[in-house]
C-alpha cells in the first residue's frame, strides 16, 4: 500500500529565494522497501514534478514515511494479518 499527496507549501529555505510554491511529495507506505526502490521512486517522482510544474529539480523536496505493518488497517483489516 502507498500512499502519495503532492502539496505547493510555501517552504522557507535558501532554494525557495524566488518567493515561489516549493513541491513537497510525501509518500506515507508499509515498511520493507529497499534503499534502491526508494532511490527510484524519489527520482522518478521528481522527475515527472519536474515536467509537469515546470519547476527546477532543487525545488522539489519527496519524504518518505514509513510504517509497520502492525500500524496500517485496510478493508477492516491489520496488514501485518493479511
Amino acid at each position: 500500500m502507498v500512499s502519495c499527496a503532492v502539496s505547493r507549501g510555501n517552504i522557507s529555505s535558501p532554494a525557495d529565494l524566488s518567493g515561489r510554491n516549493m513541491p513537497v511529495v510525501t509518500i506515507r507506505m508499509a515498511k520493507g522497501r529497499t534503499i534502491d526502490q526508494k532511490r527510484v521512486i524519489v527520482k522518478e517522482i521528481t522527475e515527472t514534478i519536474v515536467s509537469t510544474l515546470n519547476v527546477d529539480p532543487s525545488w522539489v523536496t519527496v519524504l518518505i514515511e514509513e510504517f509497520d505493518k502492525d500500524c496500517i488497517g485496510k478493508s477492516g483489516k491489520l496488514l501485518c494479518e493479511s
